[in-house]
């Protein structure tokens, strides 16, 4: 039985007492009117509005468990935990290299005011891009948890009862009261 169908069950139990309630409250109340005795009127007359108070209090929790009720029934009945098994592969995956390609960088560097030609020179560099390495992925194995077991050890506690000793208690008493009395 999941928890849905037991808030259901819930608010239809509640819901039931609510009209018995009512109606035994209002019933009460009605008879009360016929009744020509003071004291037995009054009787049922707060009998009446006792079982008017109940239905009252059933409504509300009627309405509180079909509102609140599967919240607070998932952290009391939490779903029990199911294992399923992943596939892990073992073997890394392929690394995925970059090759290295050379560029050409053309520059302008400024000569002297006396010659009026510029230089151009071309350099060239070899980047070269860094390797990823290859990361496996983590597997995580559970380990058994530990419980701990605690044994009752006996204790031997000794306690005086007020009643082991009657004569002094009787006595006791006895000038107590006399001393009230005087």
């Amino acid at each position: 039985m999941n928890v849905e169908a037991i808030i259901i069950l819930l608010a239809a139990l509640l819901g039931a007492g609510t009209l018995l309630a009512g109606r035994a409250g209002i019933r009460s109340i009605q008879r009360a009117r016929k009744v020509v005795f003071y004291r037995t009127r009054k009787a049922h007359m707060l009998a009446g509005w006792q079982w008017l108070a109940l239905a009252f209090v059933l409504l509300s929790s009627t309405v509180a468990s079909v509102v609140f009720g599967e919240p607070v029934a998932n952290q009391f009945l939490a779903p029990a935990v199911t294992s399923t098994n992943v596939p892990v592969s073992n073997t890394p995956p392929q690394s995925a290299t970059v090759p290295s390609v050379p560029t050409r960088t053309a520059t302008r560097t400024p000569t002297p005011a006396e010659s009026s030609t510029p230089l151009t020179s071309t350099l060239s560099t070899r980047t070269q891009e860094p390797e990823q390495t290859p990361t496996e992925p983590a597997t995580v194995t559970p380990s058994p948890t530990r419980t701990q077991t605690l044994t009752p050890s006996p204790t031997l506690t000794v306690t005086t009862s007020p009643t082991s000793n009657l004569s002094a208690l009787a006595t006791r008493a006895a000038r107590t009261l006399q001393a009230q009395l005087a």
